[in-house]
């Protein structure tokens, strides 16, 4: 939807960019960034996040469907980002 301005969905042509996504929380709002877990779940309580990049959004203002991309390209560590690649061909 980025590049093509097409909504995947259902081909609308009506797209709408969100430059900055709120992160919120009962405590603090903030800019919207992807994140990780450097150290395990404890209790059910997140410990120690560390930030990756931050989001923006397109979405279809007909069928409502929204898709996230990265702003800036994260580095990749290999613990917790980890690069990936499909079939060729």
């Amino acid at each position: 939807m980025k590049h093509s301005l097409t909504c995947p969905k259902c081909g609308s042509k009506d797209i709408l960019h969100v430059r900055r996504l709120a992160d919120r929380d009962r405590v603090s709002t903030g800019v919207q960034h992807l994140a990780y877990f450097e150290k395990e779940i404890l209790g059910g309580l997140a410990k120690d996040t560390s930030g990756v990049g931050r989001l923006e959004a397109y979405v279809c203002s007909a069928c409502g469907l929204v898709e996230h991309y990265l702003v800036e390209p994260i580095p990749v560590d290999g613990v917790h980002v980890v690069a990936l690649r499909g079939p060729s061909g």
